[in-house]
């Protein structure tokens, strides 16, 4: 079966592959050395509308506030207020 794995190679390269689960070890695309398959780093998102998450919940607010000054200004600038 085919899955997506991480490899990193001596120099640090990390190479990303869509390869059968068995293999352990690839060329690096960058330099040619042995990359072996490493633990690939996961993304975390939190929800920001999710009033439970109070940092992500403040950072979103602000954003949305930044935004709305944003379009309010640049209507009041085009006369389209």
């Amino acid at each position: 079966m085919k899955v997506l794995r991480d490899y990193k190679c001596p120099n640090g390269h990390i190479n990303e592959r869509f390869l059968d689960s068995e293999i352990e070890t690839v060329p690096c695309g960058q330099c040619d050395s042995e990359a072996t398959r490493t633990l690939g780093y996961g993304t975390i998102i939190l929800d920001g509308t999710d009033p439970s998450l109070p940092g992500a919940w403040e950072r979103w607010a602000n954003i949305r506030e930044k935004r709305h000054r944003q379009t309010a200004e640049k209507n009041r600038r085009d006369g389209k207020m």
